[in-house]
């Protein structure tokens, strides 16, 4: 038995029945009952005496808002019998007629009581055709903050994937399938789930590549794919059916994932034109004939993704800029060219795919608030092409990449991520000997910044608070202290060696840039203020700060700890500096100038100028660049098959050694003491797991 939420009576499942809630027909029952036809038979009914008194106004009930509520109750009762099980219904008595029957004599009964509840309905359905939908927005506006409208159901997300190492995931317009990427063994391959059926296949094996867009193509009958592997590190497009088969290479060099035109006989995409320092918004037939760039965005100016408005009129791409600050937007192209205009002022650290609903309303966007530092906490958001406005479709502490849309956009797909991690402890180097520092999940304890103080505390970043920000404890764990507080995202921290500083990145002014602050926390002061700067490392004699600077293309940069005008160290692509222990030599991730050229290590003159070396990772999941204590090594961590070990590059050349074996989990960071006796290091997992969010509108 169950409880009706207007009058609190019991009900079943099995029999068809209505409430009288303040003057508003609700009606529940079975999925077989339709209430629409049942009011449609009682127009005839005759005026007859009253029944028992349903009248919620003697029992004290709270009036509610008439129209608001009549809408909003009769839709729900309308869908609810669309839905494989019955919903709340009210019982008032058991009948021996049919339960159609049951509930149009009962209407009759009360068509008194009833007729103010079906005129008010009818009021407010006439109201929503002849504009009173603007006095429904105003009602809600003038209750609520500026949000998505209160829904008639609740949102529904749900797990497709259990693997935890989805990547990227595309739903079929009709949504009967879902096609994403997998990782398995440090390669990835496609699969293909019908959602309905849970039955999952693979449709493209395992190789060593590494995918950069999906979709579907309009008729549902084919997956289009940019892939791109170490021996052509350039991105093609594939086309190959749904269910498997021969794979067709279509278009080389395609930045993006491809959209395509309403009719299906055209595609869109990004193309990066590196040379000339621009990116391209090219337009192709569909088998990949006839392309030509249709607008352009010079460097520090970019393209991020595309999709096809719904009347073939425009294309709306995720777009950007690295100047004065990095920002991302949406903006939208005319599809025969033309100059691009703005969809809407709201601006986002990161911007992932955008999706245009069916109607043309607005679309769907994957993407990260500014206030955050970092990409790993994109949301999903409705953005209205109309007036602009931004409105949240997820809001919780996951991270959501992709958006995918049916044909109706009644439903969506995205890939969730989940993060936990903890401060671990490496004594000399014994990977066999590790132990946690730190417990818990949520707070991602060290996942963006663990560092050594010289007196051999532990300056780390977390979110215990909620957000993430800056603390200090002993190396044993005890004695957590919180640094930051209210203040933007705080990461990358980074010791002075007389152990007076910590500089770190924060955006508490709304932007990326790099702050010092006292050990305690207290005098903070801003370094840099140019378009987003990050990883910043000290020097070994205190006096400078090392970062990178992303302006259209990361570089190095160096500014004193005191503050003042900051001086370039190269114009070569370079970023997350280390500095070597004696203070003559910095390294740094390397990328040459050549289209899609894979991360080297590069080693410079602390004063700038030429790179002295370079050196090959035999990995393509690497990072966390660390000189030795000693100078005569750098270390990093390299991730296959989502298991993070350390690795070891001699300074003077020879081929790279792990030094650690660990058999599961990702390492995120690590720091070495200053004797070299001891490592610090953030430990934990990232799953990634395709889901649907259904009744999202």
């Amino acid at each position: 038995m169950k409880q009706c939420p207007a009058c609190r009576r019991a009900y079943t499942d099995e029999t068809l029945n209505y409430c009288l809630d303040d003057g508003e027909l609700l009606i529940y029952g079975p999925a077989s009952f339709d209430p629409k036809t049942a009011l449609l038979s009682s127009e005839n009914m005759p005026d007859e005496a009253a029944a028992p008194n349903l009248d919620p106004a003697s029992s004290g009930a709270r009036r509610p808002h008439v129209l608001s509520s009549a809408r909003t109750r009769l839709q729900v009762a309308v869908d609810d019998t669309q839905e494989p099980t019955g919903h709340t219904t009210a019982l008032i008595r058991p009948h021996p007629t049919s339960s159609a029957e049951y509930i149009v004599g009962q209407i009759k009964l009360h068509r008194k009581r009833i007729a103010i509840g079906v005129v008010m309905i009818l009021a407010a359905v006439a109201a929503v055709s002849f504009g009173g939908v603007q006095l429904y927005r105003s009602y809600l506006q003038s209750e609520q903050p500026k949000q998505w409208s209160a829904p008639l159901q609740t949102m529904k997300i749900s797990r497709l994937t259990n693997s935890g190492k989805a990547s990227q995931a595309v739903i079929s317009p009709d949504g009967r399938y879902v096609v994403h990427v997998s990782s398995q063994d440090g390669q990835q391959h496609l699969r293909v789930r019908q959602v309905n059926t849970h039955s999952d296949v693979q449709i493209v094996p395992p190789s060593d590549v590494q995918y950069t867009g999906l979709t579907f193509s309009r008729d549902g009958d084919f997956i289009f794919y940019v892939v791109s592997d170490k021996n052509n590190p350039q991105p093609v497009l594939y086309q190959v059916p749904v269910l498997g088969g021969t794979a067709r290479k279509l278009i080389s060099n395609v930045g993006s994932a491809v959209t395509f035109s309403p009719d299906g006989k055209r595609l869109a995409f990004i193309r990066q034109f590196i040379e000339q320092g621009e990116e391209g918004l090219m337009v192709a037939n569909a088998d990949g004939t006839g392309e030509h760039r249709i607008a352009v965005r010079k460097f520090p100016n970019f393209f991020k993704s595309v999709s096809w408005s719904p009347d073939g009129q425009t294309i709306a791409c995720g777009a950007g800029s690295h100047v004065p600050i990095y920002n991302s937007y949406v903006v939208e192209v005319p599809a025969d060219g033309g100059p691009e205009k703005a969809i809407s002022s709201q601006g986002w650290t990161y911007i992932g795919q955008v999706e245009w609903l069916h109607d043309g309303s607005g679309l769907i966007v994957a993407a990260s608030e500014q206030a955050s530092a970092s990409f790993d906490s994109s949301q999903i958001w409705f953005l209205s092409r109309q007036d602009g406005e931004v409105r949240r479709i997820t809001n919780d502490l996951n991270n959501y990449s992709g958006a995918s849309l049916t044909a109706d956009s009644s439903r969506l797909v995205t890939v969730q991520s989940e993060t936990f991690s903890n401060i671990w402890l490496i004594p000399n180097g014994d990977y066999n000997r590790s132990a946690p520092v730190t417990q818990g999940v949520g707070k991602r304890d060290g996942k963006d910044g663990a560092v050594w103080t010289p007196d051999g505390r532990i300056v780390y970043v977390s979110k215990a608070s909620g957000n993430n920000d800056i603390w200090i404890m002993n190396a044993d764990g005890t004695g957590q202290s919180q640094l930051t507080s209210g203040a933007g995202v705080n990461t990358n921290p980074s010791v002075s060696p007389d152990g007076r500083f910590i500089v770190f990145t924060s955006t508490r002014d709304g932007a990326a840039h790099i702050w010092r602050m006292d050990i305690d926390g207290a005098h903070a002061k801003q370094l840099t203020s140019g378009s987003g700067e990050n990883h910043a490392q000290l020097s070994p004699n205190g006096k400078w700060v090392v970062y990178t600077l992303f302006a259209g293309k990361p570089t190095l940069w160096r500014v004193s700890v005191e503050g003042g005008a900051p001086s370039p160290l190269s114009d070569r692509t370079l970023s997350a500096p280390a500095l070597s222990p004696d203070g003559t030599m910095i390294a740094a991730v390397y990328r040459d100038e050549h289209t899609n050229s894979r991360a080297r290590i590069a080693v410079m003159p602390f004063e700038g100028g030429e790179i002295s070396k370079t050196f090959d990772v035999p990995h393509t999941a690497w990072g966390n660049l660390r000189w030795t204590p000693d100078g005569n090594a750098l270390t990093y961590i390299a991730t296959v098959g989502g298991v993070s070990n350390i690795w070891s590059q001699p300074v003077p050349g020879g081929a790279p050694k792990q030094l650690t074996e660990f058999k599961a989990d990702q390492i995120f960071w690590f720091s070495w003491s200053g004797d070299g006796k001891q490592i610090v290091s953030s430990r934990g997992a990232e799953t990634n797991d395709v889901v649907l969010v259904s009744n999202f509108r």
